[in-house]
Order: structure tokens, then sequence, then C-alpha cells
């Protein structure tokens, strides 16, 4: 997560449109996103209501898989907890849990978040994915250790789980490259690299040579993900990042989206998996849209916001 992120997390206020609900339940689908507080909006835009405050800034938002209760990271608290009356609990607060955490709620239950195995002489040790309960309760960390002179750390961030739960997406540096996705199967830790900058042993180009917030469709045949490439989009568009789909196995990677000006960012399914929301960050002014899951009629749905998710499908 960029410090320029932190700081439009921190800054961002509510749109003149956006004028706060007065209940704290969650509707039966939306969108959640965050614009000083956490707010829900339907998936056209409409009933914009806010259903928390919300001022230290948060990161990684990621629904229940029924739809009942977020779970976000707060700056300078922990992983919290938002269920459908208001109530807010802390079920993780430690030092060694980074800002952005990539925090995500499995269909099994499990919460799986990024965190920092130890801190030696105020430096962090390596950044590994681990999985707990909803209760904070059975800490384990899921991606193995790794150790390489060429990798001071592998900084494993940015997790998604497979609607099976047989897998894992993550973003890592393992490989030496800067943000590339991988995917770990959770039977026997074996992890191969679904982007890589110069091909993986192939030869091939991918094009990516950078990638984040890779996130499994809700059949998990599908990732989305945010990121670079310089080979199959016009040059206007590879200094921006873009949205992108591919197969679960890194197949067939196509750009969603062709932005030239800005980023596109923090992509999320739909629980039918017809739809893409994410933040569009113009010159440090975010914009929520969506996009159908073929690339087609993308649209600007809230002029203000950042990390948007839909009710009741996992990041």
């Amino acid at each position: 997560m960029s410090s320029s992120l932190v700081f439009l997390f921190l800054l961002i206020s509510c749109g003149d449109n956006d004028i706060p609900g007065d209940t704290n339940i969650f509707p039966t689908e939306g969108i959640i996103y965050f614009n000083g507080g956490i707010w829900v909006m339907n998936y056209d835009g409409s009933n914009k209501k806010e259903i928390a405050s919300e001022n230290g800034g948060a990161s990684s938002f990621s629904s229940s898989p029924d739809g009942t209760k977020l779970v976000y990271h707060r700056l300078f608290t922990g992983i919290i907890i938002l269920d459908n009356d208001g109530e807010k609990t802390t079920i993780m607060n430690d030092e060694l849990i980074p800002w952005g955490a990539g925090i995500t709620w499995a269909e099994d239950g499990k919460i799986y978040f990024s965190r920092y195995k130890n801190i030696v002489n105020d430096h962090p040790g390596g950044q590994y994915i681990y999985s707990m309960d909803d209760d904070g309760s059975n800490v384990s960390q899921i991606t193995p250790d790794f150790f390489n002179q060429e990798v001071e750390t592998p900084l494993d961030d940015m997790p998604s789980v497979s609607p099976d739960n047989s897998s894992i997406v993550f973003t890592t540096q393992r490989s030496g490259n800067f943000g590339v996705i991988a995917k770990m199967d959770l039977s026997n830790n074996n992890i191969a690299y679904l982007t890589w900058p110069d091909g993986p042993t192939t030869g091939v180009i991918m094009g990516v040579y950078a990638a984040d917030e890779p996130s499994f469709s809700p059949d998990g045949n599908k990732i989305v993900f945010s990121g670079y490439i310089d080979s199959i989009l016009p040059e206007a568009e590879q200094d921006h990042a873009q949205i992108f789909v591919m197969n679960s196995d890194g197949s067939g990677k196509t750009s969603l989206t062709h932005n030239t000006i800005g980023n596109c960012l923090s992509p999320s399914w739909s629980p039918d998996g017809n739809l893409i929301v994410f933040e569009k960050d113009s010159l440090g002014y975010a914009r929520i849209c969506v996009i159908n899951a073929d690339g087609s009629n993308e649209k600007i749905i809230c002029e203000n916001g950042v990390l948007p998710c839909f009710i009741g499908q996992p990041k």
C-alpha cells in the first residue's frame, strides 16, 4: 500500500451528495467502501449511507461470506470486525501487523491477513500470510518461511482464498521481482508464480511487470487483479495500473480497463461474479467504479471513496 494512498484514506471526506444514514444495519446486498467513515451503497451508487464512523483511517475491507460482518484494519489499532448491529470488536492488536494488512474473509470462516513474523532491532522480519478464527484465536502462519540473500523479506501480502479453500493467491517478492502474484496449494504449500516480468521458465513474455491485490471469482475459475503491463496495451495505457482478469492458472490475462490517467486499484467481485468494483485514483482524487466482468459498461458510481467490496463476497 503506497504512502500516497495512506494519506488519501486519512484525508478523504464525504461527498456533497453522501448524507449519513440513520442505521448501522448492513443491507442484504450492496457495496461497502471507505469515505472518512464506513459507508454502503447500492450497486448503481444510489442510497449512500454511513454505517459506522472511522476517524482513525481504515484499510483492507472484506465482507464475511454471509454478508453480516466486515473485517478491516485500523491504523494504530489492529484488525477489527464490524457486525450488523454496528458493534466493533478488535480481534487482533499487535505491532507486527503492517498498514494495509491485506485482509480477506475465507468461505470456511477463517480470516487471512499479512503479518510480520518478528521485529528485531526495530527492523521487521519476513512478512507472511497468516490465518485466524473470527474471534482472533488459532493464529497460524500459512505461507512458509523463506530466505534468500538477494531478497531481504518475501513480503507476502494481499491474500485471497479460493471458494473451495484449496489454494490462496497473494502478492509476493519471493521471486526477487516487485509485485509478483503467486498461488499456493494449501494441501502441500507448493507455490507457483502466475505473473512474472519475463515469463517464468518458458521465456514467454507475460507482460505484467507489477501486480497486486489478486482476488478469486466466486466460482474460483478467474482471478481479478490490479497491475501494470507493457506488451499488450497501447503505449498510453502502459504506465497506469489497470484492472485485469486471468484464469486461475495464470493464463488468459486480459485488461478490463484502459485508463490513461491515474491508476485502477482494489478490485472486488460481486457475489454472482457478473460485476467488478474498483477505485480509480486520478491525481489524488479517488472515485469508485463498476464494470461488467467482460470489461464492458464501466461506470463511475461514487465520486469520493476507496477500498470498495461487495457485501457477501470476500475479497
